[in-house]
């Protein structure tokens, strides 16, 4: 429920994939993992946490824009 973005970090290997995701939490915390399956990993994710939305390459939450009355 805390999840606000999640994208590839293609800077960083793990031991076991090549590829790394970066998942960034609402108060700022951060984590690294590894994915196997890049794209199985993002459907998954968009399935549990429908606030997230594509965004570029990985997901993010759309924030609505401010609405002043």
């Amino acid at each position: 429920a805390s999840l606000i973005e999640i994208q590839p970090n293609s800077g960083q290997r793990g031991v076991l994939s090549r590829d790394m995701m970066l998942l960034t939490a609402q108060d700022g915390r951060r984590f690294l993992i590894a994915v196997k399956l890049e794209d199985l990993f993002i459907r998954e994710i968009s399935k549990r946490c429908p606030l997230l939305q594509r965004k570029g390459a990985g997901l993010g939450i759309t924030f609505s824009p401010a609405t002043t009355d």
